[in-house]
């Protein structure tokens, strides 16, 4: 019966159907796609904590910037200092270099999860003020 409805109804109506559904199948596709990048980039930061490289200073910098004021406390920063003079003084890296890249990882899953968010959001709005 459905079937009968769609040869009889006009072209253009199915035309508008089908662009609806391959652009809500395209942005089920950018979703899923920047999901898998976000979380290889969160599990390949997060996996160098086994590493002997220590974390660059710019990035130090960058966390040390917005996670206390995401997180609330000072504490946060004064470890980071901590760590990043450690890291100027010995070029060997232990159990705090692990700790810090830790921390960079969990930073990052954040960044990545608002990001995330602000684009299920836009795609959402997007693809709900076209159908209406």
């Amino acid at each position: 019966m459905r079937l009968l409805w769609v040869v009889s109804s006009p072209v253009y109506s199915i035309l508008t159907v089908v662009s609806i559904a391959g652009q809500l199948s395209a942005s089920t596709v950018i979703m899923v796609g920047t999901a898998l990048l976000m979380s290889v980039a969160v599990i390949n930061v997060y996996s160098k904590k086994d590493f002997s490289q220590p974390v660059p200073r710019w990035c130090i910098a960058i966390v040390s910037r917005f996670y206390p004021a995401v997180k609330g406390n000072a504490t946060a920063l004064c470890k980071i200092d901590r760590i990043g003079n450690e890291i100027e003084e010995s070029p060997e890296v232990g159990v705090e270099g692990g700790e810090e890249w830790i921390f960079v990882a969990k930073f990052l899953d954040r960044v990545c999860f608002w990001v995330y968010v602000v684009l299920t959001v836009c795609l959402f709005v997007g693809l709900s003020i076209q159908v209406a």
